[in-house]
């Protein structure tokens, strides 16, 4: 039986942290947080809530399980999009790496951030490149920002 997400709004004050202090935070430092209160709390009907906006995560151990799942398939998509480019050799041609390499593009994250148009705006970067490109990352869970859904011909 499928139900419709019933949506409540919640006005409160939120404290968040930003990025650039994650990023200088210690794994203890980060662990302490995650500990805490500040993303998660079981509320006092056993139910997993988001801290910061107040929405329930999972009410059973099996909605725990697939929220843990999906964490794990996040935690890949991180690992993926961190990755060095020659992580795709085996997918991507040798001069479509030569290519990429000679603008300065050397991290899988910096190909996921980029747009369709300014991939075939390099230099012989063509149609054949792009669809290597947007394959190789698709294996991977990603995508280009404005992800083109047929390949050019």
């Amino acid at each position: 039986m499928s139900s419709v997400p019933k949506k409540i709004k919640v006005n409160r004050e939120i404290e968040a942290v930003d990025i650039p202090t994650m990023n200088e935070m210690s794994d203890d430092e980060y662990r302490n947080f995650i500990q805490g209160d500040e993303l998660v709390f079981i509320d006092h009907h056993n139910v997993l809530r988001s801290s910061i906006a107040d929405y329930p995560i999972a009410t059973t151990r099996e909605q725990l399980d697939i929220f843990i799942e999906e964490l794990q398939r996040q935690r890949g998509k991180l690992e993926a999009v961190r990755g060095d480019l020659h992580e795709l050799e085996p997918e991507l041609s040798f001069r479509t790496l030569k290519v990429l390499r000679n603008e300065h593009i050397d991290r899988i994250e910096q190909l996921s951030k980029m747009t369709a148009r300014q991939l075939l705006s390099i230099k012989y970067f063509g149609k054949r490149a792009f669809n290597e490109v947007k394959a190789a990352l698709s294996r991977r869970g990603l995508s280009l920002v404005d992800d083109i859904s047929d390949d050019l011909s």
